[in-house]
């Protein structure tokens, strides 16, 4: 079942925060943002909101999701993004 997860990042650095943990987890894998496949991956879209930043990604699964969050996670605490907690749904539907 897909499952939707959104981060909201608050914070006059957020968006700084956001490109930090982008550029490490594509490194060397892209030379341009839709060149980086990430297995299970359906879509992600990063954009700013009032007071910070939110990136919305779907995932095919919850698994697919718990899979890139191991390498994720350490990245997001290595530029001070260790307290973002995602909020994670199901999804009923998802149309590409």
């Amino acid at each position: 079942m897909p499952v939707v997860l959104v981060f909201e990042l608050r914070g006059a650095g957020a968006r700084a925060k956001y490109e930090k943990t982008f550029k490490a987890m594509v490194k060397g894998r892209r030379k341009r943002p839709g060149d980086w496949k990430v297995k299970g991956l359906l879509t992600h879209a990063a954009g700013p909101i009032p007071g910070g930043w939110r990136v919305i990604d779907v995932w095919q699964s919850r698994a697919a999701l718990n899979r890139f969050g191991k390498k994720l996670m350490p990245v997001m605490k290595q530029v001070g993004l260790a307290n973002a907690k995602p909020k994670i749904s199901p999804l009923k539907r998802f149309i590409k």
